[in-house]
């Protein structure tokens, strides 16, 4: 630290204390701060939650001028500004949506000088009318907030971001600096040099958060993942909470899901929010979350930076994004306010092709290797946290004793079952002439005569059957695996169909067993865990009670519910190991009479004689109405 940035610790000492109200600095922000304060340029990186506002601030507040500050979102700017206002600081900012005269007062106060703090969206940047607004005033900061935004290789780039460094080339007297929470060590170069900083240093807080569980989770489709989502939701019911869809559609299918299945549950709020809806449903559907005690909101990625509530409990996936970056920025949404949260997400047996064909688009090296440092993490048996941070440039943590990982480490495949498994799919897809999808190639393992299958002639290929003892899900889990060792990837075609095919290593693995040997023996195979492979044709049954269902069935159910969540509290049991929600379905529609018709359920499984006695005497109360009611139908069916 130069001696002019340490003799400003006084005066930014003075500032935390009388206008934030602290007496220390957190870890990662005094030094940037009195370096940028001093004149230097910096680029500084700290998790969410960790305090990034403050450090462009504060210099803002010691140095003469105005700070400019440049923001990707309205929203973000809005809470800034309200919160500096509420310190008695002059802040102000430029939106689009702006009416004349309040663009007027903004410039009157700037020109003036009375104007600490200016906030901007990066595409006003390149606006002449707005370079000549500023050429004559004071700025003593320019700050570019969200600077991942920057480079090609951020997970959010935006192309107005380039023009930010030609607008700071009009104040070349002034310091820059770039703030984000997410940047690994290519990024963190790009934005060096995207923003054109000028002998900068880079200041890199840790990325860990304690306060945060981190859970993935493997699910075979859309019937598991509502049934985990729910699951995950029901136990913080009055808490708030995201859960990220990976469309719009998808988005909100969740969304309506969720009101169905939580509809016995009047205080909670579901939301959505995605680009295909108008601004106006956007900002309402952002009110309604932030004003609610008990909301979850269905997003895609677009929703989240600069939501300023940092009492969010658990942030949901129900699908990987494509990066590790997108990934942790988004789970950092949790727990801002330092309490214990939860990250749980979710993939399955098309997540990673859906990556894959994502990280094609950029047809980089360098994006794929990136991709597949995010597949090791997933597939791993070592702590969550600890590879995340990896990727991301922080090496050495200690495993962080709160995620899946560390507290329930997963049994891992032998060495030699893992290379012969291993080889075996990687023989298949070779001897099929990396013409096939994944599927192809386990029907060929597992000896199945499938029309492609004899189609193709593959029912005379040497591997053929050779993998009929293990199930479709291990043979799927073999190729996650070998994903994540850089052993196989896809090819796309236009038509938007892909094939599992074997990349440069993978041909050298096979002809060197060593080789693949060592290759596996670096990255243990976590074993996979199936207690019921699926079948080609299986019954889907709705969790939730139908809106059209008769009242007193309405009655029966909400007082079932009631009693599944006492006796959860009492036993200190999650509300699904007291019985099942789709089970409760069964007893309120069905109206048994025994005990052991009760037990007769489609799906009922052994114990549980207290839940049932108890729904018996709810039944009983409801009886006359009961009898006179017809079954309701609530099963269907479905191709796997």
């Amino acid at each position: 630290m130069s001696t002019r940035a340490r003799a400003l610790r006084p005066r930014a000492e003075e500032i935390l204390k009388s206008v934030y109200g602290y007496d220390r600095f957190r870890a990662g922000q005094e030094e940037p701060i009195l370096h940028v304060a001093a004149g230097g340029d910096a680029l500084v990186l700290l998790s969410t939650g960790g305090g990034k506002s403050i450090c462009f601030q504060m210099p803002g507040l010691i140095r003469a001028g105005t700070t400019v500050v440049v923001s990707p979102l309205i929203s973000l700017m809005k809470d800034q500004v309200r919160d500096l206002d509420a310190f008695g600081i002059a802040a102000a900012y430029l939106s689009s949506g702006m009416d004349e005269a309040a663009e007027r007062d903004v410039y009157a106060r700037l020109r003036s000088g009375l104007l600490k703090f200016l906030y901007v969206a990066p595409e006003r940047l390149s606006s002449p009318a707005f370079q000549n607004r500023l050429k004559d005033a004071n700025i003593g900061l320019v700050a570019v907030d969200e600077a991942h935004c920057v480079s090609n290789w951020g997970h959010d780039f935006r192309s107005d971001y380039r023009d930010i460094a030609d607008f700071m080339d009009l104040f070349p007297h002034t310091p820059r600096m770039a703030v984000t929470a997410t940047a690994d060590e290519v990024t963190r170069a790009d934005i060096v040099s995207c923003l054109r900083l000028r002998d900068p240093q880079t200041f890199l807080g840790s990325f860990a958060r304690g306060n945060i569980g981190i859970n993935m989770s493997y699910v075979e489709g859309q019937e598991q993942l509502d049934d985990a989502l729910v699951r995950d939701i029901l136990p913080r019911r009055a808490q708030a909470g995201i859960v990220y869809c990976r469309s719009r559609k998808e988005t909100d299918r969740v969304a309506e899901m969720l009101r169905n299945r939580l509809s016995v549950y009047p205080e909670m709020v579901v939301c959505q929010y995605h680009g295909g809806m108008s601004s106006e449903d956007r900002d309402q559907e952002q009110a309604r979350f932030m004003n609610a005690s008990c909301a979850v909101m269905t997003a895609t990625v677009g929703f989240g930076m600069g939501i300023n509530r940092k009492d969010i409990r658990y942030v949901l996936h129900d699908s990987l994004p494509a990066s590790i970056e997108a990934y942790y920025q988004e789970i950092g949404r949790a727990g801002r306010d330092g309490m214990p949260s939860v990250a749980n997400s979710y993939y399955g047996p098309s997540t990673f092709e859906r990556m894959a064909r994502e990280v094609d688009a950029s047809s980089t090296r360098e994006a794929f290797m990136r991709m597949v440092d995010f597949l090791k993490v997933v597939e791993g048996t070592g702590c969550r946290q600890s590879g995340l941070l990896q990727a991301l440039g922080e090496h050495g943590a200690p495993p962080c004793g709160r995620c899946d990982r560390c507290m329930d480490t997963p049994g891992t495949l032998p060495a030699d079952e893992s290379v012969t498994s291993s080889a075996m799919m990687l023989r298949t897809i070779r001897d099929c002439r990396q013409s096939a999808g994944l599927s192809h190639y386990v029907s060929v393992l597992r000896g199945r005569r499938s029309l492609p299958v004899l189609q193709m002639g593959h029912e005379k290929l040497p591997t053929f059957g050779i993998g009929r003892d293990k199930h479709d899900e291990y043979w799927e889990s073999i190729h996650r695996k070998l994903l994540a060792c850089g052993l196989s990837g896809y090819r796309f075609s236009d038509t938007f169909t892909s094939k599992v095919v074997l990349t440069r290593n993978s041909h050298a693995c096979l002809a060197d067993e060593n080789l693949l040997r060592g290759t596996i023996e670096d990255f243990p195979f976590a074993r996979c865990e199936v207690t019921a492979p699926r079948s080609r044709v299986f019954r889907e049954v709705q969790y939730y009670l139908k809106s059209d269902a008769p009242e007193h069935i309405r009655k029966i159910y909400e007082e079932m519910m009631e009693l599944r969540q006492s006796m959860a509290d009492e036993s200190g049991k999650d509300v699904e190991g007291v019985m099942p929600g789709r089970l409760v379905v069964e007893l309120a529609t069905r109206c048994p009479s025994t005990l052991q018709e009760a037990q007769n359920l489609p799906g009922m499984r052994p114990g549980g004689h207290t839940f049932l006695t108890r729904c018996l005497d709810i039944v009983q109360q409801h009886r006359p109405q009961a009898e006179t009611a017809k079954p309701m139908v609530i099963t269907g069916f479905r191709r796997n």
